[in-house]
């Protein structure tokens, strides 16, 4: 099975009633880690690999998405990241 590495993304974060922050990988959508420092996610985040079926089944939501809608399709594109398979 392969996996993906993210390079050069920036994860969103969003922090949770009980303080703690959680961040999110852009390409599989996955709950990379959860903390309250910052350098903790950090290091998470570094260490990510994204699993190809997740990131397969995405890629086929946007494709179908853009199917569907047509003429307005290119609002949807998806920009894929650059990615290492290791």
């Amino acid at each position: 099975m392969a996996h993906f590495q993210v390079e050069g993304l920036k994860y969103p974060h969003r922090t949770n009633p009980d303080g703690t922050i959680d961040s999110i990988c852009p390409r599989c959508y996955i709950t990379v880690g959860t903390s309250s420092w910052e350098s903790e996610l950090e290091r998470m985040e570094a260490a990510h690999v994204c699993d190809a079926r997740r990131v397969d089944y995405f890629e086929r939501q946007v494709r179908a998405t853009k199917k569907n809608d047509g003429a307005g399709a290119e609002e949807h594109q998806l920009r894929a990241p650059k990615v290492t398979e290791g």
